[in-house]
């Protein structure tokens, strides 16, 4: 599925929405397609702003601990011990292809 559409219309409800929850929630669904096109970084982003506008939003605080593990496993997955690997099948699972 072509998901530019809907990354246009989340990106134009952040403009025009003026209930923060919605606008979280906008921000989560980004997150969730960042992931699906393997870019954490803009997901955390994402992520980040969800929880700004909502702070009790418990999806973007475990969200983001998800990837600040994924961050740290990364760096040690050189050791190739399958640690990265599992993280990250592990975040997907989790928060990426809902």
């Amino acid at each position: 599925m072509d998901r530019s559409p809907r990354v246009a219309e989340l990106h134009r409800l952040l403009v025009d929405e003026q209930d923060e929850a919605r606008r979280a929630e906008a921000h989560m669904e980004l997150g969730r397609i960042a992931l699906d096109q393997r870019r954490p970084d803009l997901a955390i982003r994402h992520f980040r702003e969800a929880l700004l506008l909502e702070p009790g939003l418990e999806r973007a605080r475990q969200a983001l601990r998800t990837l600040g593990e994924l961050s740290r496993v990364r760096d040690s997955s050189t050791a190739g011990d399958g640690r990265g690997r599992r993280a990250i099948r592990r975040l997907f699972r989790r928060f990426g292809r809902s």
